[in-house]
């Protein structure tokens, strides 16, 4: 049973992993990277500007930050890992927003998780690049109107809000210039157009070509904003943060080795130990690399040959299985 951390309090430090005797001070950012990367492979840059965010934000600072990155590279993991040491992270879906008279979720639903009187949330805006890319209705660009709502958040409103409760509707207002965000997406339409275009170095006869991927290069605000982003909202974010592809070596590390080890997590769920033979591990890592799922493929192999090894043992012994060998 995962331990119920209490609600933060600007003088609290919290053991998240009693058994690992892990400490986040928050108020040392060193300190909150060196529990990041306890928990998270690779990624430093990334870690240490997440470190920097619940920092300042603990002080009364806030941010506003964009990442780029793959998918399954750990942008959202992170950000689980910090809510074990600030639990006032809230996490949305941005593909499932509508704009204000739209059916659907509105930009402003995530306030109802936000307590007025203490307003001092990091919100993670997860697969913005989906929200961003251009959508039309007739004429009218809805992708446009959808971020010119997020002005108001980011630029530190009073936002009215209604909260249904039990004896009611209450009228409520958040000041949303105590949140600090976090606006995280693969944006791979863009990373791949810029792997084409740099593909070649060349013109004319004799022009020589180089293999470039998507995400060679770090992308800037630049590329954001013609992958969609308008300019408005680019400029009011702090920093832009790119989170690399892992490598297959670095695959296989993390799915053996890494705190984050899925394997970890399916021994922490199942209550067993998990081994896996070094020809199983490559074809797994090798699978995930190859894939446009990352790290959550690695997962998703893993899950299924453990259902399938704790399925046997039950239909033969009735029982689950203390160790399963992969």
């Amino acid at each position: 049973m995962e331990k119920q951390i209490p609600f933060y309090s600007r003088s609290y430090t919290t053991v998240c992993h009693p058994a690992d005797a892990v400490k986040a001070d928050l108020s040392d950012p060193t300190a909150i990277a060196r529990y990041l990367k306890s928990r998270c492979y690779g990624q430093d840059e990334y870690v240490e500007a997440a470190a920097m965010l619940v920092y300042n934000h603990n002080r009364g600072i806030t941010t506003r930050l964009a990442v780029a990155g793959p998918t399954g590279c750990g942008k959202s993991y992170l950000w689980e890992c910090v809510r074990d040491i600030y639990p006032k992270v809230i996490f949305v879906n941005s593909a499932s927003l509508t704009s204000s008279g739209f059916r659907g979720e509105s930009v402003y639903s995530f306030l109802h998780g936000v307590n007025p009187a203490d307003p001092d949330a990091i919100v993670i805006f997860d697969e913005f690049d989906k929200l961003c890319m251009p959508k039309f209705s007739m004429t009218e660009n809805i992708s446009e109107n959808l971020q010119t709502e997020f002005l108001m958040l980011v630029c530190g409103k009073q936002v009215p809000i209604q909260k249904k409760t039990e004896a009611g509707t209450l009228d409520l207002t958040i000041d949303t210039s105590h949140l600090s965000f976090v606006f995280a997406g693969s944006w791979g339409k863009s990373a791949k157009a810029i792997a084409t275009e740099e593909s070649s170095n060349g013109f004319g006869f004799g022009k020589q070509t180089k293999a470039c991927k998507a995400y060679d290069r770090e992308l800037t605000l630049e590329d954001l904003q013609a992958h969609g982003l308008i300019q408005e909202l680019a400029g009011r974010i702090n920093r832009l943060v790119n989170v690399r592809p892992l490598s297959l070596e670095e695959y296989k590390s993390l799915i053996k080795d890494s705190e984050a080890s899925p394997i970890r997590r399916l021994e922490k769920q199942y209550g067993i130990r998990l081994s896996v033979s070094d020809a199983m591990l490559d074809e797994i890592a090798t699978k995930a690399y190859s894939s446009s799922l990352g790290i959550r493929n690695a997962t998703v192999q893993l899950e299924r040959m453990v259902n399938d090894a704790v399925f046997k043992s039950f239909s033969q012994d009735h029982t689950c299985p203390e160790e399963i060998a992969l």
